[in-house]
This record gives structure tokens, sequence and C-alpha cells, in this order.
């Protein structure tokens, strides 16, 4: 059964591709030592046969030399001295032959006609003649042939005469038993040990899916500062941790910021909800003459209408986070947003003799024209609750590169540098800035801003210095572009 992990999976491939290249070339190696054991038998049987021959050969008749008189005595052919007895020649023999003889082989003498004339104790009973073919004079040869169990070596010499050296295979056949247990031994324990090896570096090549595992189950249970631990790991399972590490980021931020949302859009609708709540009570304790009812009236209907703004502005946002939030991009010119944005909020400006400054270039593009004078309605409204009375303020429209620019710029007291980085939190408010001084800002307009300007591909930067003002420059491509930021990170 092929188990589910995938260490095990990983082990069984490992282990069975080494079984079969141990088994492979541990066979290999038993076969080329059974053909050199062969071998080296074939050169035990053939080695003696030249030493021998001149033991037992008949020699040579006169008339084959030149001049009919041989060079050399019958003293050389020892085994055919005319002077000796059969039994003295065999006696003779054997001491000069079979002394010198490896007592595990055997010899045997073969006449022309295959008879045999002279074998060893140890030969075997039947030698058959070489090839079952007769014998020619004056024939030499050195033919291996098998012989039941037997391996042998065959000097076919002159007159027909054969010399038979031959030995048991048995010899070759122990060697091999021998070698097979060791081989097996071997392979086993090759085997073995890199079943082992394999399995301890499986284990270490994977430890990290066993952190990410861990981390994962951690972080499930609701402890999201756990990371996975990436300082050891430099492989494919290194990098898909450390993807995951910043997945993990993500998600810590984006439910830390689910958090603190949830925990400041309480906070905001709590107060104007109290302030209904105690100015109903306080109205309906007693009986209240007109005015009373008028001003209680009144302070229901500001706080209503705060909720109203900050039930809009949690909707649009909902929007943007469940990726509903849609542009209806027409031809348009932001220079035409201008204008009516000025107009809607001059009385704004004008309770602050703020003095207002437009120039505004035409810059046509694909735009949603409602969606860009909210921006302008934001970003003017802001600037005219944070400038001191008698200020400026200057609404510019330009063209950059291919490129629509809206520059807003007051002269208020500024922002801190540190503030900048989180203006366009949601319901990011500070005290030591003491720009938020209307009760009735729901902290969103900026939050809200930029979710504008990033569905249209573009981008907002600010520039301030306390005591001086504050720019907004934002960059809107004039064409559709290629694909819409997430707005939801």
């Amino acid at each position: 059964m092929i188990p589910k992990s995938i260490r095990g999976r990983i082990q069984i491939w490992h282990t069975t591709l080494l079984t079969v290249i141990v088994a492979v070339l541990l066979t290999a190696f038993y076969l080329n030592q059974g053909e050199i054991l062969e071998r080296e038998l074939d050169a035990r049987l053939a080695a003696p046969i030249a030493n021998m021959i001149p033991q037992f050969m008949p020699p040579p008749p006169p008339e084959v030399f030149y001049g009919g008189t041989p060079p050399l005595t019958y003293d050389r052919y020892p085994m055919h001295r005319v002077s000796e007895t059969p039994q003295e020649r065999r006696q003779r023999f054997e001491i000069q032959v079979l002394t010198h003889l490896d007592p595990r082989l055997y010899l045997a003498v073969l006449d022309g006609e295959g008879t045999i004339n002279y074998a060893s104790q140890n030969a075997p009973s039947v030698i058959p003649a070489v090839d079952d073919r007769p014998f020619r004079p004056n024939e030499h040869a050195l033919i291996l042939r098998e012989n039941g169990n037997n391996r042998e070596a065959i000097h076919v010499g002159p007159r027909g005469y054969n010399l038979v050296i031959g030995g048991s295979k048995s010899i070759i056949y122990r060697e091999l038993a021998r070698l097979r247990w060791i081989l097996s031994i071997v392979g086993l324990l090759i085997v073995v040990s890199g079943h082992w090896i394999g399995w301890w570096l499986a284990g270490i090549s994977l430890r990290p899916i066993g952190d990410i595992t861990e981390t994962a189950q951690k972080i499930s249970t609701g402890d999201l500062s756990h990371r996975i631990n990436t300082a050891d790991t430099e492989s494919e399972l290194g990098a898909m941790a450390e993807v995951l590490n910043e997945t993990f980021d993500q998600l810590e931020d984006a439910i830390n910021q689910q958090i603190r949302f949830t925990s400041d859009a309480s906070h905001e609708l709590r107060t104007p909800i109290s302030v209904i709540l105690a100015s109903c009570q306080y109205t309906l304790l007693r009986e209240r003459d007109s005015e009373t009812y008028r001003d209680a009236l009144q302070t229901c209907e500001h706080s209503a209408q705060h909720i109203r703004r900050l039930v809009d502005a949690l909707l649009e946002l909902a929007r943007v986070d469940s990726g509903e939030f849609e542009l209806i991009k027409t031809q348009a010119d932001i220079a035409d947003a201008v204008n009516p944005s000025v107009r809607m909020l001059k009385k704004l400006a004008d309770e602050k003799s703020i003095t207002l400054y437009v120039g505004a270039v035409t810059c046509t593009g694909m735009f949603d024209i409602y969606r860009i004078q909210q921006v302008l309605i934001n970003l003017l409204s802001n600037a005219i609750k944070f400038t001191p009375e008698g200020g400026k303020i200057s609404i510019n429209v330009g063209t950059q590169l291919d490129n629509c620019l809206i520059m807003v710029k007051d002269s208020g007291m500024g922002i801190y540098p540190e503030i900048i980085p989180r203006l366009f939190d949601r319901f990011y408010r500070t005290s030591k800035n003491k720009r938020i001084a209307d009760k009735t800002n729901t902290g969103l307009g900026l939050a809200i801003t930029k979710a504008i300007v990033d569905a249209h591909g573009g981008s907002i930067q600010v520039e301030s210095e306390v005591g001086v003002g504050t720019l907004f420059t934002v960059t809107l491509p004039r064409s559709e572009p290629a694909s819409l930021q997430d707005l939801s990170t």
C-alpha cells in the first residue's frame, strides 16, 4: 500500500531505484567474476601442457630431418627409451610429470585411436575423443571443452597423441557461491543504509513543511504572531515559506485592520447615538417649551446626519473591500469637475474668509468624472477645515506626460512628518496634529479618496511643512490601465 505522506512516497521511489541499481551492478560484477574464474581455470589447465609433451610424445622418424640423420638423440623423449620396460617408463613419467601437476587437476594420455594410454587416479572413467573425429598426423591444436562437470584442455599433438588435462568446475562453483553470499550481504547493507540515509535526508528536506503546518495550526488558533523559520532553508520549500510568511503578514495586518476598523466604527457610531439618547431622555423628563424641543430636535438631526455620513462612508469602503467598487469611465475633462466642486464649497470658504485660487487646464482621458469630483470635494473640504481664517487655498489641474495632475494646496498649519504615512488609514486621527477639530468629520474621507485614485490606476502624494501648509498631488493616467490595483490590500 502506497503511503499518503510525501516523505513515505519519496522513500519508496528512492529505495526501489537504489535496489534496482545495486542489483544490476552486483549481478554484472558476479557474472564478470564467473568469466574471470573460468578463464583462470583454463589457464591453469593449459599451462603444464608445454612441459609435459616431451615426456610422452613419440619421437619423429629419422627421415623427417634434413640429411636423414636426427640432430637430437632419443634421450629428449624419455618416455620412449627402448631400454625401459613399460612399468619403468610409467613410474618415471609419474615422478617427472605428476609431481609438478596441481593435485586438483587430472591427466590423461590418448593415442591416435582415442584409446586412453594413461590416466591419473582422479581422472574420470570416460574421456571422449576430441569432437569424435579421427586424429590426423602432425596435427597441433589446443582445445578447451566441457566434460560433464569438468573442464578439460586437450593438446592435439603430432602422430596422433593427445594430452588431456582437466579439473572439476566445482572450484568455480564454490568461489561463486561464496561470492554470492558476499555480494548479497553487501547489497543488503547498501540498500538498508541508503534507505535510512534517504529517510533522514528526506526528513531534512521536508522539515519546512512540518514548520509550515505547525505555524498554520498556531495561526488558526488566533495567534497571528507566529512565522515560519526560513533561516536554514534555501530550497524551493524555503521560497514557499517566505511567500507564506508574507501572506501571514498580510493576513495579520488585514485582521488587525478589521479589528481596528470595527472598534473605530463602533466608537464613531456610539458618540452620536449617545447624543441622541441623552437629548431625548433629557427632553422627555418633563414638559418643555417649544424652543427646548426645537434645540433637542436640531441636536438629534445633526447627530443623525453624522451617522448617515458615517454609514455612507462605511458602505463605500465595504464595496472597496468586497471588490464591488466599480468605476463608470467615460471620455471626460478633469477641469470640468473643478468648478462644480469649488462652487459647492465656496460658502464654507467664505465663512472663514479663505481665498480660493483655481487654475485648471484641459486634461482629458478615461475617468469616472463623478468619482473625480468626489476626490476634489474631499481634498478641498479638508483644506478648508484645517486652514485658519484669512488663509489661501489653490486648486490646479495640469498635465505631465500621459498623466493628469490635480494639486490642492492650503496655507494651513501643516502635518507632522510622522503622521503622513498613516494619513490615509481609516478612522486615523491624532490630537498632536490638532487639524481634526470638526466633530462631524468621520475620518474616512481620505481613505475613500485614496481608494478612488487607486481604482483609476493613479497615485496620491502628500507634502507638508508644519506652520506653512500642505500640498496634495493626485496623478491619474489618461488611458485605461492594463489592470486595476487590488483595492482590498
